[in-house]
C-alpha cells in the first residue's frame, strides 16, 4: 500500500532526550518506593492495611506500566504514515488510525515547547491496544484536540502538516498533493 512515511526521533533534541530520561528515572524510582510501602504494610493485618496494599499494589502497576512504555519509547517513538485512507501512526505501544473521512478539523498546539498538529474527529479513531482509546477524552480536554501528532520531532513536519491541512480542507485536492508527493 503506497504511503508517505514520517518518521518520528527524538536523538537530534538532546533536551528532549534527557527529559524522557528524567520520566522513566522518576517512574522507576516511584516504583521502587511504592514496592517498598507495599511490603512494609505486611507488617500489620487490620482492614486499613489490606486496603492500604490494594491501593500501594495498583499504583505500583500504574508507574510500572509507564516505566516500561518510557523504556519503550526510548528504543522507538515510531512512524506516521499518510494513507490514501487517512492516517497511520505505529508507535512503540501500538497504533492509531484515523480514516479522513472522520477528520473534523486540524490545528497547531503547543506544548512544553514543543509544537503539535492535532486533528478533532467525528467518530473516534481506531487504537491498539484497546486501553489507549481512554487518553483521547484526556487529550481533547488538555490540548484541545483528540488526536495530537508530535511536529518537533518528525521528520518532514513541514510537508506532512501542510499535506493533512491541505487534505482535510479539500478533500479532493488534498488526495491530489499527496499523490504527487508519492510520486515523487
Amino acid at each position: 500500500m503506497p504511503a508517505l512515511i514520517f518518521p518520528l526521533t527524538i536523538g537530534r533534541t538532546r533536551r528532549a532526550r534527557l527529559g524522557q530520561a528524567a520520566w522513566t528515572a522518576v517512574f522507576g524510582i516511584v516504583v521502587i518506593a511504592l514496592i517498598a510501602a507495599l511490603i512494609d504494610t505486611f507488617r500489620r493485618a487490620d482492614t486499613v492495611a489490606v486496603v492500604v496494599r490494594v491501593v500501594y499494589l495498583a499504583a505500583a502497576i500504574f508507574f510500572l506500566l509507564l516505566f516500561l512504555g518510557q523504556l519503550m519509547g526510548m528504543r522507538r517513538l515510531g512512524n506516521v504514515a499518510l494513507l490514501a485512507e487517512g492516517i497511520y501512526w505505529r508507535a512503540a505501544v501500538g497504533y492509531l488510525f484515523v480514516p479522513w473521512s472522520s477528520v473534523a478539523a486540524t490545528g497547531e498546539h503547543s506544548f512544553a515547547g514543543c509544537l503539535y498538529l492535532g486533528i478533532r474527529v467525528q467518530r473516534p479513531a481506531e487504537v491498539r491496544p484497546a486501553w489507549a482509546r481512554f487518553f483521547r477524552p484526556l487529550n481533547r480536554r488538555l490540548a484541545g484536540w483528540d488526536h495530537t501528532f508530535p511536529l518537533s520531532f518528525m521528520e518532514g513536519s513541514g510537508q506532512f502538516r501542510h499535506l493533512v491541512e491541505r487534505r482535510v480542507a479539500d478533500p479532493e485536492m488534498g488526495a491530489r498533493d499527496m499523490a504527487e508527493a508519492l510520486a515523487q
